[in-house]
């Protein structure tokens, strides 16, 4: 097989694989009224059933950060796989919500797992040319999956109730996943890599600090972005009276947006910069997330909720490939990081939002959520350097 048609397969397959970390979000954040209906309680506080699962995938993410120095990144992309596989199975059967946060959380584990790997598995494998342009096309992968995926769950729990879109979609998909990865990536012959010190990555790291810049600004920008993607289906659906599928359907136009943006961003990552394309989407994406909250008219707040999911595909696309090439030889220990940091950044934004909501209006929940953004554009521009450009 030659080497363009091996990297064309490996990228199908870390593709479809960021495709299916995406689904439990979705599948939470589209259905959380419903979620919550079942067991009785507010919408503020099931929506901690994320925080919670994005804390625990914080933590292991983190775990993550040592093992990838150790354990080959293909093993660990198919162990994550499983945990996802494991915690559809138990969410579909939970008995209460306390149950439901448990089962639900191991898809925190799986993620946490999965995410950082593809694209410490595209830094390993493909190319320096056409690495920003994939990275842009994984990160578009994960709008496709809103995309697809949120009008055919809402119509699949229409049918059968949102239980059981754990098995027929999150489950199947999984499945199909774990065997494209096995077929598809490089299996090294060592799976473990005793030569390297367990904690370098982890040393190098904090004491880089263009990277510890990154690493804080993906916390504080990814706590932003909740904004949209975590509470906008819930705003709209709760401000505007819409049905569930009128919601989805919202929910793919911004994820086709959040797509165009990302793959956008891929393409022009080494003509503009991994920084300056950065700042840009986060400045924007902030505003936006701000202003859709605070227009009481439909047709006026969704066009800036557009606005901000392109942007923030720009800017999701641009401050993966720049945590990437912060230090290549431990890019395995700095994407986990960098997901551990966006897991945080899903807890503060569930945690911020939810509170807001519990005492406070949507307005508000906009506004605090915008402002992080703005906080986190600051810190990239204060602190952040992008090592390709300045070479």
């Amino acid at each position: 097989m030659g080497e363009s048609i091996n990297q064309r397969s490996i990228l199908i397959a870390l593709f479809f694989s960021i495709f299916v970390v995406q689904s439990p979000g979705i599948l939470s954040g589209l259905l959380l009224p419903e979620i919550s209906q079942t067991f009785n309680t507010q919408i503020g506080v099931c929506a901690q059933i994320r925080s919670f699962s994005t804390t625990i995938g914080a933590i292991v993410a983190i775990i993550m950060g040592a093992l990838s120095v150790r354990i080959q990144h293909k093993s660990l992309l198919l162990y994550g796989l499983g945990f996802l596989a494991f915690s559809a199975i138990g969410c579909c059967f939970a008995p209460n919500l306390s149950i439901l946060f448990i089962t639900y959380s191991l898809s925190g584990i799986g993620a946490a797992m999965a995410s950082p790997m593809t694209s410490s598995i595209a830094g390993d494998y493909l190319g320096d040319d056409i690495r920003p342009i994939a990275i842009g096309m994984l990160i578009a992968s994960a709008s496709l999956a809103y995309v697809i995926g949120a009008p055919t769950i809402s119509q699949i729990a229409d049918r059968i109730g949102w239980r059981y879109t754990f098995l027929t979609y999150i489950l199947f998909l999984n499945l199909l996943s774990i065997l494209l990865t096995q077929r598809s990536v490089p299996s090294p012959e060592n799976t473990l890599r005793t030569q390297v010190g367990l904690f370098s990555g982890f040393n190098t790291v904090l004491k880089t600090r263009s990277a510890c810049a990154c690493l804080i600004g993906a916390v504080f920008g990814s706590a932003a972005w909740q904004g949209i993607v975590f509470f906008g289906t819930s705003f709209y659906r709760s401000s505007f009276e819409l049905p569930s599928l009128m919601a989805a359907y919202l929910l793919a136009i911004l994820a086709i947006f959040f797509s165009i943006g990302s793959v956008l961003s891929g393409r022009i990552t080494n003509r503009v910069g991994r920084r300056r394309l950065t700042i840009l989407g986060l400045l924007i994406m902030g505003s936006c997330t701000i202003l859709f909250t605070n227009l009481s008219a439909l047709w006026v707040s969704f066009p800036f909720a557009v606005l901000g999911s392109f942007f923030g595909g720009i800017r999701y696309a641009a401050s993966n490939n720049l945590s990437l090439e912060q230090l290549p030889e431990f890019r395995g220990t700095m994407m986990s990081l960098n997901n551990a940091s966006i897991n945080l950044g899903q807890t503060v934004g569930a945690l911020v939002g939810g509170y807001v909501l519990l005492g406070n209006s949507w307005r508000f929940l906009g506004t605090a959520l915008g402002a992080l953004g703005l906080l986190a554009t600051l810190i990239y521009y204060l602190f952040s350097t992008d090592p390709i450009r300045q070479s």
